[in-house]
């Protein structure tokens, strides 16, 4: 078994030792080791879900006012640039989007499989990671 923790601290070390297991061919040197997916710092949510009102790109059945042809893609960019800076703040932690209760939940849907993905697979790790078991 394999945590996502463990390639995220160390992703090339990670895929090195997952490819060498399964006798896979990979480059390591071709992989970019970058976060695509990073949150909205504090400051620039509210902005994002602010512009989000002006498109009516996004899910569906969503709100919006009107609909300005690619402001979508405009605001996308400006606040993928604006979130390197940490002139917006912190990006929140999970307890500040979802809420503590939420939280809970999450914890106490996922502790009996936790435990089993120990007893039957040796999975000692996730203690390690502050999995709920």
């Amino acid at each position: 078994m394999y945590l996502y923790e463990d390639l995220n601290k160390e992703p090339d070390e990670f895929l090195r030792k997952f490819t060498d297991k399964f006798n896979l061919q990979l480059n390591l040197k071709s992989v970019r080791f970058r976060r695509v997916n990073d949150g909205y710092r504090k400051f620039l949510i509210q902005t994002r879900r602010f512009s989000s009102i002006f498109s009516k790109l996004g899910p569906l059945n969503k709100y919006y006012l009107f609909h300005i042809r690619n402001f979508d893609y405009l605001s996308r960019y400006m606040h993928h640039i604006a979130n390197h800076y940490s002139f917006f703040g912190k990006r929140p932690d999970s307890e500040k989007m979802i809420g503590k209760r939420n939280i809970q939940r999450v914890k106490e849907f996922y502790q009996e499989s936790n435990r089993i993905l120990i007893e039957q697979h040796g999975l000692e790790d996730i203690r390690k990671y502050n999995y709920p078991v």
